[in-house]
This record gives C-alpha cells, structure tokens and sequence, in this order.
C-alpha cells in the first residue's frame, strides 16, 4: 500500500513540475532584447567595414595561415566523426554492447570511439548496479518488521 502511495507522489511530482516547467519565461523571448544584444556585433561589422579590415574572403586567401584555420568542420576533441552525430559514449551508454559495437562499426572502426563506448557502458552499468541496490534496501527497510 506504502509503495502504491509512493508511485502516485512521484507521479503527481513528474506532472506539477511539467505543468510549472511549460509556463516559464525561459521559453519566451523579447525581439527589442534580442536587437540590442545584436546591436554590438552590427557595430563591429561596421568598426570592420570602414576601417578596410579584411573579410572572410580575403584571410582564405591569405597564405600565412594554417589550412584548417577558418574551416567550420574541425573535430572537437580531434577524435574523428561521430557516428551518426552520436558520440561513442552515449552509444555504450544506452544501448550497452550493442552500442559498443555499432560505435565501431559506424565510425569506420576507429578505436576511440569504441573505447568511448566501452567507457559509457562501464558507466551505465555502475548506475544501474547502483539503482537497483538502493531499490532492495529501500524495499527491505519496509519489509522488515522492528520487534523491541
């Protein structure tokens, strides 16, 4: 009965804290906040513009710097691809592994990503073991009848 009464409080929980949760202001925003937060950068636009600082264009063609200096797709990390935008160790995380494998796999067996993997499944696994031990002694500790 004590359990019923706990699932129905985490329920009511979960639901409240959506209910607050889709009437926040973090979800709104203010278009004359957002103008002046933009109004910095359009000064700096034009700082560079009439000073004849150069552009994009011309620091490309520009000799002197390394070849991967403007590009947009660098590594984070220098790791690689992520497989599939995910990376390795959320794959070992929630999929185990299967994860662990389908990391390797995905990302043309490269060893990080599966060794990536292989520490998220390490993880969920620990909390997991974790979980269910709290949940045993949490059930026991209401089982267990106190006699003086």
């Amino acid at each position: 009965m004590k359990l019923r009464y706990f699932f129905l409080m985490m329920i009511s929980l979960l639901i409240s804290s959506a209910l607050m949760a889709s009437g926040s202001e973090d979800f709104s925003f203010d278009n004359q906040s957002l103008e002046r937060e933009f109004s910095a950068l359009s000064a700096l636009e034009a700082l560079v513009v009439s000073n004849n600082y150069p552009d994009i264009a011309e620091m490309e063609e520009n000799s002197m710097l390394a070849p991967d200096f403007l590009s947009n797709n660098q590594p984070f990390h220098d790791r690689g691809e992520d497989p599939l935008g995910i990376p390795g160790f959320w794959w070992g995380c929630v999929l185990g592994p299967v994860g662990i494998i389908a990391a390797y796999i995905l990302s043309d067996n490269n060893k990080e990503q599966a060794r990536m993997a292989l520490n998220g499944c390490i993880v969920a696994t620990a909390v997991e073991v974790a979980v269910i031990l709290v949940w045993y002694v949490v059930i026991l500790s209401w089982t267990w009848n106190y006699s003086i």
